[in-house]
């Protein structure tokens, strides 16, 4: 048996890099924010899903929510999750908060970091614009609300 997961929670665990079968497993540590989860004995795949890609690894439980690495929506078949622990994200009560916005605004602000030093949050949020192109991070202080959205910044001539 496979463990429960719940909408609206965090999760860390690893998956496969390529999930087909008879492709070699190399697993990837994963994080995501779900928002679904699908017994697909209640509400099976589409046939047209099933054909378009036949040698995927299916499973039982489809788990569909944000990827917080990506910060993209992602679906994850449960039964080839491994390692799966809660993950209950960054501590709101630390000093400097991060949170990142989605450019097209069909993801909600995430608290994807937080730290008592300015310095680490700073080097995070340098690198993680670095490695996510188009989408932006915030600094937020702590006891205010975060923001709902955020404009990017115009570049200046």
């Amino acid at each position: 048996m496979f463990p429960e997961v719940d909408c609206g929670l965090r999760y860390r665990f690893r998956y496969p890099r390529h999930n087909y079968r008879g492709v070699r497993r190399d697993l990837d540590a994963r994080r995501v924010l779900v928002e679904e989860v699908r017994r697909l004995d209640q509400q099976p795949l589409e046939l047209v899903t099933l054909e378009l890609d036949p040698l995927l690894e299916r499973g039982r439980v489809l788990v569909t929510g944000i990827d917080l690495d990506k910060m993209a929506r992602r679906s994850f078949y449960l039964e080839s999750m491994a390692d799966i622990e809660h993950d209950s994200g960054p501590d709101e009560n630390q000093r400097h908060r991060v949170y990142v916005f989605d450019p097209s605004g069909e993801v909600p602000p995430l608290l994807a970091f937080a730290s008592d030093e300015i310095s680490q949050a700073m080097v995070w949020v340098a690198q993680w614009e670095r490695d996510h192109q188009g989408h932006v991070a915030v600094l937020w202080p702590v006891g205010a609300a975060p923001p709902m959205s955020v404009r990017p910044r115009e570049k200046v001539a």
